[in-house]
């Protein structure tokens, strides 16, 4: 099995009969038989192994915990590389911003009417995580879709997700370079302006 995640072509559908339901998935990891060295995730009906994660990806992913993992309101918190349920995919996005309910996710992972925000930091797996889970993200209506861009040094802020259409997408994209700020919207709440550079590492 390819090392890289970008390896699984993103943009060539698998057959319905190669792929597999969600329950089934978490049968698999039940028995044990997707543990080893490499990491899985769910991704429209096919087990894809996570992209190797580099010194970069590290530093940013603990950029995020340090920042927005503090801003987090009343009532939420920073979920890091957990599972989301989302229709026929069960991603584990590198950070997600989750209604404070802990005990609900001991029997399943957080649903998007759970989730405020996502976010992927990006490096090897930057196609990836741009077009096809931007993909899943969009279709399953999660509210906003953060893409640390670590190849070019941005973030990508994806916003107006289309909903289960036959093609979905966020309607809105934003880039933010690494002298700009943006505000962190929970629900109806602002919380406040992040720096890009306090994000990337």
């Amino acid at each position: 099995m390819a090392d890289s995640a970008d390896d699984f072509d993103v943009f060539v559908p698998v057959p319905a009969t190669e792929r597999i339901t969600v329950d089934e998935y978490r049968r698999r990891a039940a028995r044990g038989e997707l543990s080893g060295s490499k990491i899985f995730e769910l991704l429209e009906g096919v087990v894809v192994p996570k992209a190797r994660q580099t010194l970069k990806h590290e530093t940013a992913l603990e950029n995020i915990q340090e920042v927005i993992g503090k801003m987090a309101p009343g009532g939420w918190h920073l979920r890091v590389q957990q599972p989301l349920a989302c229709g026929t995919s069960q991603p584990e996005p590198d950070a997600a911003m989750v209604r404070d309910a802990l005990d609900q996710y001991e029997d399943r992972p957080p649903e998007p009417n759970d989730v405020a925000l996502v976010v992927e930091v990006a490096d090897a797996s930057l196609t990836l995580d741009r077009r096809l889970k931007g993909r899943i993200y969009a279709r399953a209506g999660i509210i906003l879709y953060w893409l640390l861009n670590l190849v070019d040094n941005q973030l990508e802020v994806f916003s107006n997700a289309s909903g289960p259409v036959p093609m979905p997408g966020f309607q809105e994209r934003r880039i933010y370079r690494v002298e700009d700020k943006l505000s962190l919207v929970v629900g109806l709440g602002d919380l406040g302006q992040i720096k890009v550079r306090d994000l990337l590492p």
